[in-house]
């Protein structure tokens, strides 16, 4: 009996085969490559995707990390820096403004307060009056500008120039508290020019009180 015919060879069904590229795919690029197992590999990489942290929330891109640098500081820090300038540009102008007192201005503030203080124990600091003593206090800037050494004289001088001014609208200022009899009469500044001017009595020849003190010999008088 003759050997029956041998098949025809057929391809061998474990061996993998190649897909047909479709138009579409043609067109589109690329073709998906199929592995082994028949399932469809990762598409090749378009560009850098943002990378994920743990969570899932978006992390700096690799290169936005390395321009900073590490430990490179962060808006809330840098809002910290400003703050911080802030205060200490602050503290050293509130440092700046307590010891920008001339010696000029201290002089002048003191002489204000010891002449303030007399009309006051004298019940006529009224506020035409305390005009007075700040346009003497203006005039006399300018003369101790010219002659700084006499910054220790200014408590007299504006204790001279207010009682002028007084006479000419009021009358005499300040008067005598220690003589009891005889016409009123004000008391003088002495020295007239130089350092601790005190109000004394011509008539009686006594230091009546140290200018600015008026108001503790109210009651009585010193010798001189």
């Amino acid at each position: 009996m003759a050997d029956p015919a041998e098949p025809a060879d057929s391809a061998d069904s474990s061996e993998p085969v190649e897909p047909v590229e479709s138009p579409g795919a043609a067109a589109a690029g690329e073709t998906a490559e199929v592995g082994e197992s028949g399932a469809a590999a990762e598409p090749a990489e378009t560009g850098e995707p943002a990378e994920t942290g743990e969570a899932g929330g978006l992390v700096e891109p690799a290169e936005a990390r390395a321009a900073a640098g590490p430990g490179a500081s962060t808006e809330p820090a840098a809002s910290a820096e400003a703050d911080g300038s802030t205060e200490a540009d602050s503290s050293a102008e509130a440092d700046g403004s307590a010891t920008s007192v001339t010696p000029l201005e201290q002089a002048l503030h003191a002489a204000r307060a010891l002449v303030l203080a007399d009309l006051m124990a004298s019940e006529v600091a009224e506020a035409d009056v305390v005009s007075l003593v700040e346009e003497s206090l203006s005039q006399r800037r300018w003369w101790v500008e010219q002659w700084p050494e006499g910054a220790d004289f200014l408590a007299g001088l504006v204790a001279q120039d207010v009682q002028d001014a007084l006479l000419e609208r009021q009358g005499r200022w300040p008067l005598c508290p220690s003589c009891g009899s005889g016409d009123p009469h004000a008391l003088d500044v002495e020295p007239e020019l130089g350092p601790d001017p005190h109000w004394v009595c011509h008539e009686a020849g006594i230091d009546v009180a140290p200018v600015g003190h008026l108001g503790h010999a109210l009651g009585g008088n010193t010798q001189a």
